[in-house]
């Protein structure tokens, strides 16, 4: 599939403007839950996904990149409140992966503390 035909914003979970630290903490996150390193199920899906994330947020974090890639995008066809429906849903989702990875980090940090005594 072509990058154009491809939707990055919604593949990382973000609004069209969101800022770069919200893409990298999104990318972050998506990259916790789907590395195929990490992942317990299809490891060719996970590669897909992964490689999906990688280049979504390569394009998405170069400023030349992604002026192009928004330039090159159809308008968007989105009533207001679709687009509000769609950014309360990727809220709750980010929202819902930082619990995760802050679960995570306890967790890593309890291992770290019992491994270190």
């Amino acid at each position: 599939m072509n990058v154009r035909q491809k939707d990055l914003y919604k593949i990382l979970g973000v609004i069209d403007s969101a800022e770069l630290v919200v893409i990298k903490a999104a990318y972050k996150a998506l990259m916790m839950m789907y590395h195929p390193d990490r992942s317990d199920g299809n490891k060719e899906e996970a590669i897909k996904k992964a490689k999906e994330l990688n280049e979504a947020y390569t394009i998405l974090t170069d400023p030349d990149k992604r002026r192009k890639y928004d330039m090159d995008r159809p308008s968007s066809a989105f009533k207001s409140s679709e687009k509000s429906e769609d950014d309360l849903r990727t809220k709750k989702e980010l929202k819902k992966s930082l619990a995760e990875i802050k679960t995570l980090l306890k967790e890593f940090q309890q291992l770290v503390k019992t491994l270190s005594h």
